[in-house]
């Protein structure tokens, strides 16, 4: 699964009544929310149709950091840098703790290569499932193969490039390129600056020269924009994660 994480660049039934901000850690949840929605890409989950989209969070200590593969001299180079994700990633979940949603899910899953890492990831619901029966996967309870890191659902993920590139939303032509030929394909968007509700790019993965996806995903973002533009980042998130008005069987 790391493999297709790096090569593409990685990349409830019940609503809640009361969407009112509560005062736990503000300004932390506001920048979790910003480096989730917007540098990682999941605005396109939560307004779009990218089924999932998932932040990796180093929840480890700097002992747990593997240098082995680097040279005498490139260890003597290395900074640690402070990471503010984990911390943001706290906060924001503790403004989340128990509330249910009709068609998106959080779920965290501890990275098996690397359990000082921590995958956590944003789900559409809908268009979740819409990949699985694409993929002849039967999933009438997908968010009890959400919680079990042991499902099939996960075990598919892990191991199907085609399965979690859907998943991922990187578009099946990419996708089908991508497990062909991966030298064809280029990157998604160039994008180094600091993602904002304003500027943000599309999601980054690898695609090929002319691809449907990548046109879809910029009339997305010029959607999502808007929805942003004068209100703050927790009320417009929170909006949309509470819907009442958007009906569920999930």
């Amino acid at each position: 699964m790391l493999l297709i994480i790096n090569i593409f660049l990685c990349s409830c039934s019940e609503g809640t009544s009361d969407p009112e901000p509560k005062q736990i850690g503000s300004d932390q949840v506001n920048a979790f929310l910003e480096t989730f929605l917007f540098q990682e890409g999941a605005a396109y989950t939560l307004f779009g149709d990218k089924p999932m989209t998932s932040l990796l969070i180093f929840t480890g200590t700097a002992k747990d950091i593997s240098l082995e593969y680097l040279t005498p001299e490139s260890r003597e180079k290395v900074i640690y840098i402070d990471d503010k994700n984990l911390g943001n990633w706290t906060a924001w979940k503790s403004y989340l703790k128990d509330q249910k949603f009709k068609n998106f899910y959080f779920v965290e899953k501890v990275c098996e290569r690397d359990p000082s890492c921590t995958l956590y990831f944003l789900v559409n619901i809908p268009k979740t499932i819409e990949v699985c029966e694409k993929c002849n996967l039967s999933m009438d309870h997908l968010k009890g193969e959400l919680d079990n890191q042991n499902s099939e659902f996960w075990r598919r993920f892990e191991t199907d490039h085609y399965f979690a590139g859907l998943l991922y939303g990187f578009g099946e032509e990419n996708v089908r390129g991508f497990l062909e030929d991966p030298t064809k394909l280029v990157v998604s968007e160039e994008f180094n600056d600091h993602a904002t509700k304003n500027e943000f790019p599309i999601p980054i993965y690898a695609r090929l020269k002319e691809d449907q996806t990548s046109r879809k995903y910029q009339k997305q973002r010029e959607v999502i924009k808007e929805k942003y533009r004068d209100r703050t980042i927790l009320e417009v998130t929170f909006s949309q994660l509470s819907d009442l008005n958007s009906p569920s069987k999930y």
